[in-house]
């Protein structure tokens, strides 16, 4: 069941809604978040496509109400049938990805079909996307290459990056690192984490100063997703600047509170010597049921020796207090890791 804001939508008419300007939509959106969407569900009921696509998108996310991928759905749908273009793309997305109905790809692409036909710059690239990678439908680079292209001539960052990919991995078209190179950049430049972490790379042997500034930015904008990806690679990359970058990522992750996201972390720091730390993040993970992360203390407390390094001997001595010998995994033993 959908969580109903506050206030009660049905006491705002049409006629006061079609008389706020747009400062006052402004003023009202940057306000106490459940009274917006109050003003958002009302705009919504009374027709307002774009109301329609941001409430659904609200009701996907579960921001300022109960999350309803169901009752996102119909709102998209309604808004897809009086015209919105937006709500045509957000149709195709659920069907993609399995928002409030069940996944059907072939779905999904008649609906980023008529949103890339009406000129979205999101349908095209989701259009494009699916060609790309072929799944559930029969894939076509060179389609998808037109579809990015068309997409990043109306300045679409991540279309721009994409066709950057093209360039540098040599699909479709030659192999061109400089043309790669330029299109990183311009997708860079709006903001794309995964077109400043490509240029980074690019950039690394000839601007290792700005490789890292963009990596730098990639870090601070990126998804947890893109992050999980991004570090591992960063901490095995050639250039050892980038390793600190890698250790940024893996570190970033851990405000997401997974037990996998405390366990990476807590073991790229041990593979630097930072034992004491590393210790406590592999704690933290083993304590959320993390079993690679109590192989990983057992091996630390099994250890009979003192360790000559002090940090070394203060971490074994944390994981003895935290993580007792009776609740090591079975299998565990005194000596182990020697």
């Amino acid at each position: 069941m959908t969580s109903s804001p506050s206030a009660d939508p049905g006491d705002i008419s049409a006629v006061r809604l079609r008389l706020l300007t747009p400062q006052e939509w402004a003023s009202i959106l940057s306000g106490d978040p459940r009274e917006a969407a109050c003003w958002v569900h009302a705009a919504a009921r009374h027709g307002f496509k774009t109301a329609q696509v941001t409430w659904g998108q609200m009701l996907l996310d579960g921001r300022s109400v109960g999350r309803d991928p169901t009752a996102a759905y119909r709102w998209f749908r309604r808004a897809a049938e009086i015209g919105s273009i937006d709500g045509i793309n957000m149709v195709g997305r659920c069907h993609e990805l399995g928002w409030g109905v069940t996944v059907n790809h072939a779905e999904a692409m008649r609906w980023y079909e008529k949103a890339a036909a009406k000129s979205s710059d999101w349908g095209q690239y989701n259009l494009a996307s699916m060609l790309l990678y072929g799944e559930g439908i029969e894939r076509d680079r060179a389609q998808a290459l037109q579809w990015y292209m068309r997409a990043a001539g109306q300045g679409h960052a991540k279309a721009m990056g994409m066709v950057g990919r093209f360039h540098e991995e040599g699909w479709e078209v030659p192999p061109d690192l400089a043309l790669a190179a330029q299109w990183y950049r311009k997708a860079a430049e709006g903001d794309d984490f995964w077109s400043q972490y490509h240029l980074a790379r690019l950039l690394a042997d000839s601007r290792p100063g700005e490789a890292l500034d963009w990596l730098g930015r990639a870090i601070e904008g990126g998804t947890d997703n893109f992050l999980r990806s991004a570090g591992p690679d960063l901490l095995n990359h050639p250039y050892v600047t980038f390793h600190d970058a890698g250790l940024r990522a893996l570190e970033r992750c851990c405000r997401s509170g997974e037990a996998c996201d405390f366990y990476a972390y807590g073991r790229a720091i041990l593979n630097c010597s930072r034992h004491e730390e590393a210790a406590a993040w592999l704690g933290r993970a083993a304590r959320s049921g993390h079993r690679d992360a109590r192989h990983s203390l057992s091996v630390f407390a099994g250890r009979r020796e003192q360790p000559a390094d002090a940090s070394f001997a203060k971490a074994i001595e944390l994981i003895r207090q935290l993580w007792p010998k009776r609740n090591l995994p079975h299998g565990s033993h005194e000596g182990a890791g020697q």
